[in-house]
């Protein structure tokens, strides 16, 4: 199990999952691996771990969720807002939805059927900035 990682022009790209249960029978049963059923269960059980596991009482989704965007804000010095996708924004995610992440072959052999590069050209949407609100002074 490893995080998504992109490194370049002297920036950083990290995203990785954080499990609150998990059950390495389960997810040997839906991933693709080469090892035998009882090895990547093993492996699966020796890499990964969860929350919950090492608690005494359960996550609370909602408070993980708030403590992990706190975290966030404090430590970048930023502070986020709420929003919502815009009407241009919606129908791209549905498309890509529908035609690329609902595929079997985009998510099996990585044989991507949707070859349309989505460049603000293509899918008729603005360049939009990154915003936020810093804290520091």
């Amino acid at each position: 199990m490893r995080s998504a990682q992109k490194r370049g022009n002297g920036v950083f790209s990290a995203h990785g999952s954080i499990l609150i249960e998990h059950d390495p029978e389960l997810l040997a049963a839906v991933l693709i691996s080469r090892k035998s059923k009882e090895a990547f269960v093993k492996e699966i059980a020796d890499s990964t771990t969860s929350l919950n596991h090492h608690l005494s009482s359960k996550v609370d989704i909602g408070e993980l969720q708030e403590k992990v965007l706190t975290g966030f804000e404090d430590t970048l010095g930023i502070t986020f807002s709420r929003g919502s996708l815009t009407e241009s924004e919606t129908k791209l995610k549905d498309r890509l939805r529908r035609e690329k992440y609902q595929s079997t072959a985009w998510n099996l052999s990585r044989e991507v059927p949707f070859t349309k590069a989505f460049t603000n050209s293509s899918c008729g949407l603005p360049v939009k900035e990154v915003r936020y609100v810093s804290r520091r002074s």
